[in-house]
This record gives C-alpha cells, structure tokens and sequence, in this order.
C-alpha cells in the first residue's frame, strides 16, 4: 500500500472527515429556515429519511429539522390577547415548564407584567412614607407648628396616598388626639352639611386658631433679648440656642453680630476683644473663630 499523499486528508475508516470551512458557514442558521412551517417540517423529514447517506446531508437535516421545531414553538407561544384599551393586557397562555421554551416567552411575559403595572396607576409602586408624624394633644410636644409641618409634609410628598380630600381629612383626624382631637370632633363629626369640614385645610387653620395666640413673634423676641451664654456652656451649644431663638424672634440678619458679641460671657469675649476688628462685623467669621478658640480651650483642660 503507497503512502498518501502530502496535503490529502486521511481517511479513516468508519469516521468521515471535518467540515471544510465552506460547509461550516453552510451549516450556520439562515432568516429563511427561521420561518419553516409545519409543511416544511415534514418535507424536511421525509428528505433526511430517504435522501442521500452522506454526513453533511444528514447533519444538514438535523439542524433544519431543528429550527423547523423552534419556529413551531414560537408560533405555539403566541398569545391571544383581546383587551379595552384601558384595561391590562390578560395572559391567556399558561407559562411553560420547560426551560427550553420558558426563554422564548420570557421577553413576552416580561412586556405583558410591564403593562399590568402600568395599569391606570393602580398597580404602581407608591412613594416612600415620611417619617411617623407624632400625634397632636395640647400643642407643647409636639408643638402645633412641628405637627403641622409634618402633617403638610406627608400630605404635599405623599400625595399619591391621599387621591381625595376624604382621605385627607383621615390623615389629620387620624393624627390628632386629646385636646386636639376635641377641638376638631364637633364639625369632623356633625351631620349638617355647612357646619362639616370641606377640606384639610380647614381643620389645620381650626386648630391653628387654637393653638397659636398670634403673639408668638413678641414672645420668642422677648426670650431672645433674655437669652445669655451660660458660664458652663460651650460656644457650641449657645450657637445653636441665640441662631433658634434669634429666627424665632424675627431678629434681622444684620443685628446678629452685635447681639452675639454681647450675649457670649465675659470670659469668652474679653481674650478675643483684639480679634473684634479683623472680623470687619461679619458674624460668620466671629463664629467660626469662637468655635476654634472655645474648642482649643476645652481641649487644654
């Protein structure tokens, strides 16, 4: 037996020989058997069974007869929907067990849940809550004007939970309670048209007449011109009570200056008279150098 030739294939006997590099691209997927109908499948068949023996045939009527299945599945797949343009699209289909043709519906499914949480806003996520609003009783903790900012918080963020002024009202009635609550039960609860409450607002500005005497500015400016840093407190803390006190009792932004400066204790303000004129009367600068000064002094003790 002569040996084979250099650059010719051996041939094994039983084991036919790779696919050359024009067969392979012959073997990959085209848009036209993408669309094999049952007709197709079964033609597909017959030619596989009584055609040629070779390998390539074969493995050819393999592959068609695999697409022929897949484009089957897919058209099996296809759901029938028949909806009022106002409605969510029903699924009709029960999904697949097999995991084979749970990918080919799962773009579909995936739509269709897209849709059903779409649905006229009935469906869809909610904002998130604000913080628990404590309840109103006589207006001292909380006060009436920290309750009213929370309740007006969650009213004006969570609109989306209060879709009527029913439900609005709940809110307020649902947040009141003792004195506050006694305040609004006579017109929350009366039966006569013109003596109930209409709105929210209108059971906010009745407990407001309450609560607030109209004199709170006079008030909180009288604390102010009391107020006076304590020899055992740090600048820190006295900041935080003349800015409070000093917004409370509508002091002017420009008199801030002078009435820190004459507020804080002596021990405080006579070691720093010499850095008064470099602060040129801006209080952030006699702020911020303060802060450092008490801060360095705490830390040496």
């Amino acid at each position: 037996m002569s040996p084979p030739k250099r650059g010719v294939p051996i041939r094994t006997k039983g084991r036919p020989p790779p696919p050359s590099a024009k067969e392979e691209a012959e073997l990959q997927p085209s848009d036209a058997e993408e669309s094999v109908s049952d007709t197709q499948t079964d033609k597909v068949d017959d030619h596989c069974t009584n055609g040629p023996e070779s390998d390539i045939t074969r493995l050819r009527c393999e592959l068609a007869l695999v697409r022929a299945e897949l484009a089957q599945l897919k058209q099996q797949q296809q759901p029938t929907v028949s909806a009022a343009p106002d409605q969510p699209l029903p699924i009709t289909e029960t999904p697949p067990k097999n995991s084979r043709q749970l990918q080919l519906v799962g773009p579909y499914l995936e739509d269709t849940l897209s849709q059903i949480l779409a649905y006229d806003g009935k469906h869809q996520v909610r904002s998130e809550k604000t913080p628990k609003i404590e309840d109103l009783s006589d207006g001292i903790n909380p006060t009436f004007r920290q309750w009213q900012a929370s309740v007006q918080d969650r009213l004006d963020i969570n609109s989306d939970h209060y879709r009527n002024e029913r439900e609005r009202m709940a809110l307020v009635w649902g947040h009141s309670t003792g004195l506050a609550k006694e305040y609004l039960e006579p017109c929350y609860l009366s039966d006569t048209p013109q003596d109930r409450f209409q709105n929210a607002e209108q059971m906010i500005d009745l407990l407001k007449s309450y609560f607030l005497t109209g004199n709170e500015a006079a008030e909180s400016r009288f604390l102010f011109d009391r107020l006076q840093m304590r020899e055992d407190e740090t600048f820190a803390l006295f900041k935080a009570r003349f800015l409070s006190a000093a917004v409370k009792g509508e002091v002017p932004r420009s008199e801030w200056f002078h009435y820190l400066w004459s507020k804080i204790t002596p021990s405080l303000r006579i070691p720093n008279l010499g850095f008064k004129h470099l602060w040129d009367n801006s209080f952030n600068q006699m702020v911020e150098h303060l802060t450092a000064y008490d801060t360095e002094e705490v830390w040496e003790e």
